[in-house]
């Protein structure tokens, strides 16, 4: 770990930025290899417990189905999976989809969720060498330890087969380096930051924008300065204040410009905000819904982390705000209530705060005495013992994974073995299905009307007139019926729940055949297209 100066070897209080009393530098203490053992098993035995059995997302289907298109076609310009034709199509996760695939098809969902658990594991491990970095190496380790286990459930939500753990990993380590910087002055530390982006950018496109908005909290002018030299505000400062912003400035300029470095150079950089809200259209999706606390033990959790920012902001004195950190806090806090799918945003970004935050109040309990400074040999134990229980409860998850997917209204496995047996032709049937149905069926080559993207099929992205996703809400709660949607699609296939108007209608009209299908949903295909393939079902 890279270690700056201590406080109490700043050469002014005006130099630090500080209006206070400086504070009183504590001896710091090595990260013992018992508690890194101990970190690692913890975090090990909830992955395998609940990260590893939970990895399967519905999502998983659009991921993989990009990942397999590009590796055999290259990088997709139009979207590939719809069937209209010639849709712009931006696939904002491509490297990561690539990488997904090329785990799945030798491991399964079993390789998926060790792929997810050793993420979570890099991101416990992010947030504990960066959490001792904001403590400045200082006493405190089990209190800490506490806060990176509680963290990672509070971010449970979004670890899963989705590019979320990394994007998590890639906030935390740009915190660590703007912090860094702001600590010793070297603009070497902030190297780091473009090939962050660059690389975030390829991976998860949605989520790389943010890394510019963690500099710019860093890069914000000293605003009390100026009330300072005046004599005013004396009892309020900001922590470590003077340093240089220039080098911060010039880093976010090539951090943007590496923003465009990535397949669709543009659209990639800016999808962000291209696709903006263009999934909360009439309340269809409940992640777009406000936060219910309540709600399950993961929001209860992200709660606690709001409540304890705000009880440590306020044990702190005014002499000692860190301001970037505070301002990251409070946009994470309110990114989470207005949407409950920004929830995980509140842990991470508070924990940082709040690591911060308790280290200068007081040093914490240390932790294990002197046993955990025995070293080595406790460290191999404490680990082993936790990887042999990881492993076993691992292994109790791995048959239901590998009986994944399920025939249900999510994955119509059913309805797409049918059509694989009918021999139809993938390249011209036109499936008509529900919103999350449309990522599995891509997958097993189906051309729909619609998946689980929404910003995918709005015009910042396709370059048409018409939001495909939009219309499809508007037939899915009956503001348009689907005897009018369908004329426009002619599809040839049509899978959605069982209550729906869509299965209703079809019941009822006899142009639609009923095919195999399964549990929660039903499946129809018109007389004549299956008169093609299977005349005995047509007649």
């Amino acid at each position: 770990m890279i270690e700056d100066a201590p406080l109490s070897q700043a050469p002014s209080r005006q130099g630090m930025g500080l209006q206070g009393n400086v504070p009183t530098a504590r001896p710091k203490r090595k990260l013992t290899p018992a508690l890194m053992a101990f970190v690692a098993s913890a975090i090990l035995l909830y992955a395998s417990g609940c990260i590893f059995a939970d990895a399967y997302d519905n999502d998983v289907w659009f991921i993989l189905a990009t990942g397999e298109y590009i590796l055999e076609h290259g990088i997709p310009a139009t979207n590939p999976f719809s069937i209209q034709p010639d849709l712009g199509f931006v696939a904002q996760q491509w490297l990561y989809c690539v990488i997904a695939y090329l785990i799945y098809k030798p491991f399964g969902f079993v390789g998926l969720a060790l792929f997810s658990s050793v993420l979570y594991l890099a991101l416990g491990g992010s947030l504990l060498w960066v959490g001792r970095y904001l403590r400045q190496g200082r006493s405190g380790d089990l209190l800490l330890l506490v806060f990176v286990l509680f963290c990672l459930i509070g971010v449970t939500s979004y670890a899963s087969v989705r590019p979320h753990l990394l994007s998590m990993t890639a906030f935390v380590w740009v915190v660590y380096l703007c912090e860094s910087y702001r600590r010793c002055g070297k603009a070497s530390r902030l190297i780091g930051l473009p090939l962050i982006v660059m690389v975030h950018v390829n991976i998860h496109a949605a989520m790389a924008p943010y890394d510019l908005f963690i500099m710019g909290c860093y890069a914000l002018p000293d605003l009390l300065a100026p009330f300072h030299r005046k004599g005013k505000l004396m009892g309020v400062g900001f922590e470590r204040a003077s340093y240089a912003r220039i080098p911060l400035w010039i880093a976010i300029a090539v951090s943007a410009v590496a923003l465009f470095i990535n397949p669709y150079t543009v659209k990639g950089a800016l999808y962000l905000f291209l696709s903006f809200g263009s999934a909360g259209y009439k309340d269809n999706i409940k992640e777009m819904g406000p936060f219910r606390p309540a709600e399950s033990y993961i929001t209860a959790t992200v709660t606690l982390w709001m409540l304890a920012a705000c009880y440590v902001a306020g044990r702190l004195s005014l002499k000692r705000v860190n301001l970037p950190l505070v301002l990251l806090a409070l946009a994470s806090i309110l990114a989470a209530l207005l949407y409950v799918r920004n929830q995980w945003f509140a842990p991470l970004f508070c924990f940082l705060f709040v690591a911060w935050g308790t280290a200068q109040a007081h040093p914490g309990p240390t932790f294990g005495g002197e046993v955990m400074r025995k070293g080595r040999a406790v460290g191999l134990i404490i680990l082993a013992a936790g990887a042999a229980v990881s492993v076993v409860v691992a292994l109790i998850h791995v048959p239901e994974l590998e009986e994944l997917p399920e025939n249900n209204a999510y994955t119509p496995v059913n309805t797409a073995d049918y059509l694989d047996r009918i021999g139809a032709d993938k390249s011209t049937t036109q499936v008509l299905t529900s919103f999350n149905a449309g990522g599995y069926l891509e997958y097993r080559g189906y051309k729909v009307n619609i998946d689980a993207r929404p910003e995918l099929w709005s015009p910042a992205i396709t370059g048409q007139t018409i939001d495909y996703y939009e219309e499809y809400v508007d037939m899915s709660i009956g503001d348009v019926s689907f005897a009018t949607y369908s004329q426009r699609f002619d599809g040839d296939v049509v899978i959605f729940p069982t209550a729906s108007r869509a299965a209703s209608y079809c019941k009822d009209d006899e142009d639609y055949v009923a095919i195999p299908s399964g549990e929660g949903y039903r499946a129809y295909a018109k007389r004549s297209w299956l008169s093609m393939y299977d005349p005995n079902a047509a007649t």
